[in-house]
């Protein structure tokens, strides 16, 4: 659950978890599903839907993980949409109940707590259990290091970071192919090219990436193995940046590969 605290760089690990899922029958499933949409929603502004979609599925929840997690984005949403009111009322049910949140979870709760709390200026006592999960959580090592990659991606000259990406991807392209390659991207047109520009972009984005739990780590799907095989790219971030895509705009990525090979 920990990948979550990474923001939009965990969507990749998320969409390779939800077509995992997709193969269960459970109900949990469905729920987890669900609060996966939910984050996307966000992260894409789409602020109403989230809310809906949260009130729908948090009535069928029992107060546990999932449920104090869709609490979470509530609280989170409301205060983009500034709704103060609200806000104010579910951090202090997330407080009081704190005590009760199962604590695979707390650690993605807590940042929100302490973010919030800015508003209300609460005494120190009133947070000393949350201090102590934020702190677990800092010195988390995997966590420390998506923090700082993030961090560092930030302050990097928008231009320069491209340069870096795409260079990133030439490196591990077969030389052999290098030419061809060139000969079917020129052949595109143009949302063709802004989709093979965004998977080269974002395998340069993951191409450093460590530390993600095994049964996270999305494989190279067959729609693209021709391709990565081709020109010899590495799997982990050719598999990492094909699960950026979503819908539709898979299905054009996959479209747009095969023109290559």
């Amino acid at each position: 659950m920990k990948i979550i605290n990474y923001g939009q760089f965990s969507r990749p690990f998320l969409n390779y978890i939800v077509d995992y899922l997709k193969n269960e029958s459970t109900k949990q499933r469905e729920e987890i599903i669900d609060y996966i949409d939910v984050l996307k929603l966000k992260w894409d502004t789409k602020y109403e839907e989230a809310l809906e979609k949260i009130e729908e599925v948090i009535k069928g929840l029992s107060k546990g993980g999932l449920y104090y997690l869709f609490l979470e984005q509530k609280m989170i949403i409301l205060k983009r949409l500034n709704d103060v009111k609200e806000v104010e009322v579910i951090y202090k049910e997330l407080r009081d109940h704190f005590g009760e949140i199962p604590q695979y979870v707390r650690g993605l709760i807590v940042q929100s707590l302490r973010n919030i709390r800015e508003l209300y200026y609460e005494s120190n006592e009133s947070m000393e259990k949350i201090r102590h999960w934020s702190e677990v959580y800092e010195n988390n090592p995997i966590d420390k290091g998506f923090i700082l990659m993030a961090d560092a991606r930030e302050k990097k000259n928008e231009e320069k970071f491209k340069k870096i990406l795409v260079k990133r991807f030439m490196k591990d392209l077969n030389k052999i192919h290098l030419k061809e390659f060139i000969g079917n991207y020129v052949k595109l047109d143009s949302n063709q090219k802004d989709i093979i520009e965004k998977y080269i972009m974002n395998y340069g984005r993951y191409y450093e990436i460590k530390n993600i739990p095994k049964e996270l780590r999305p494989k190279v799907p067959k729609d693209i193995n021709v391709f990565v095989k081709k020109y010899t790219l590495k799997r982990k971030p050719s598999a990492i940046s094909f699960y950026v895509f979503e819908g539709k705009e898979r299905k054009e990525l996959v479209e747009t590969l095969e023109a290559f090979v």
